[in-house]
């Protein structure tokens, strides 16, 4: 089963371990921050794998769930 880290709205989250989640640094580590801080209730924050291997677009997406399990 691959790995599949969220990330959810929550009061602190060490800014080392968004970097090492999510491979970002400089301008894209302050927009996944600002991501974060924006999230609504439901909202995830999820890396995007597909994007992170080719290098093109956001290496994380938002996602809208009803429910976990």
């Amino acid at each position: 089963m691959p790995n599949h880290p969220l990330i959810m709205k929550q009061q602190s989250i060490s800014d080392g371990v968004l970097k090492d989640i999510f491979g970002v640094s400089g301008k894209e580590f302050l927009d996944l921050k600002a991501a974060i801080a924006g999230l609504q209730k439901g909202e995830l924050i999820i890396k995007d794998s597909n994007a992170d291997i080719l290098g093109i677009g956001k290496k994380w997406k938002k996602i809208k769930v009803n429910h976990l399990i």
